[in-house]
């Protein structure tokens, strides 16, 4: 069977198909990495006083930048807008110092803000934990163990049913 070169076969459709199906579950374990113009020359610059920055656009976009940190201060020149940048709101990916900020307001992003409001607000996932290990050990059924005294026990009774029954029969 001779097939035109500009179709592929079936066959071909579904191995390409399938080899990006698998394609894509490798692609769901692969960590985060930084963009390469942030991660070259990260170390050096950390030293000196400078921290990777999320920005967060008023659009929804997201840029990363390492930014000198001046008077714990940041400068962004695209908004040309100075933001905080004191270690309440310093984190860190993979030890490097990291600041999430939205670019329409003078506060980064704040783990300890945030972990109070959830807290209060109760939206807290520690729980989380909890509940399920509680629902899950609900599920599993205890088995019922049998010791020697049950059994001797179990098996008497049977010994006298049988006797019991045997003697209504028998002399009946």
């Amino acid at each position: 069977m001779v097939q035109e070169q500009g179709n592929p076969s079936l066959k071909q459709k579904l191995d390409k198909t399938i080899a990006l199906l698998e394609g894509s579950k490798g692609a769901e374990t692969k960590d985060f990495k930084l963009p390469n113009k942030i991660g070259f020359g990260i170390k050096n610059k950390v030293k000196n006083n400078y921290c990777i920055v999320q920005t967060i656009g008023d659009n929804g976009n997201i840029d990363f930048k390492v930014l000198p940190i001046q008077n714990n201060m940041i400068y962004i020149k695209e908004t040309d807008t100075w933001h905080m940048a004191t270690a309440n709101y310093i984190l860190r990916y993979k030890n490097y110092p990291m600041i999430i900020q939205p670019t329409f307001d003078s506060e980064p992003y704040s783990l300890k803000q945030n972990f109070e409001g959830a807290f209060k607000e109760g939206r807290l996932t520690t729980f989380q934990r909890f509940y399920i290990n509680v629902m899950n050990l609900s599920q599993i059924k205890p088995k019922t163990s049998m010791d020697g005294k049950t059994i001797l026990i179990i098996g008497i009774l049977a010994i006298v049913a049988i006797a019991f029954i045997m003697s209504k029969v028998g002399g009946g």
